[in-house]
């Protein structure tokens, strides 16, 4: 994708279930992609091979702050990949999970390679 455009995928608790926004990001080839899970304990990616230099185990930390006056830590747990470079266009599906519980986007989430 081009400079300035955001290559991160958020995952939070909705309405009873972890949710990828966007549940289908849009990707190119040697993009790297960062997944971002908010206020959890445990996360990890089951991705397809379109990926290279995979890391299935995030790494997490807490972040200490201040919102509308009031003190706050939550928990971000992160993991990265790239896209191969010699991948064909299309749809891709992942699997994620957080505490154990599987990550949605609309249905399964995914990536779509842009030629």
């Amino acid at each position: 994708m081009g400079k300035g455009v955001d290559n991160t995928v958020r995952i939070h608790f909705v309405h009873g279930e972890w949710k990828a926004e966007p549940g289908w990001k849009p990707v190119a080839a040697g993009e790297e992609v960062v997944w971002l899970a908010y206020d959890c304990d445990d996360f990890q990616l089951y991705l397809p091979d379109i990926f290279q230099d995979q890391h299935p185990g995030a790494q997490c930390r807490l972040f200490r702050g201040k919102r509308s006056g009031i003190k706050r830590e939550v928990k971000v747990c992160r993991i990265t990949a790239t896209v191969k470079d010699d991948v064909l266009p299309g749809p891709y599906s992942y699997a994620g999970f957080v505490d154990g519980d599987p990550v949605v986007g609309g249905s399964s989430p995914g990536v779509i390679v842009d030629p």
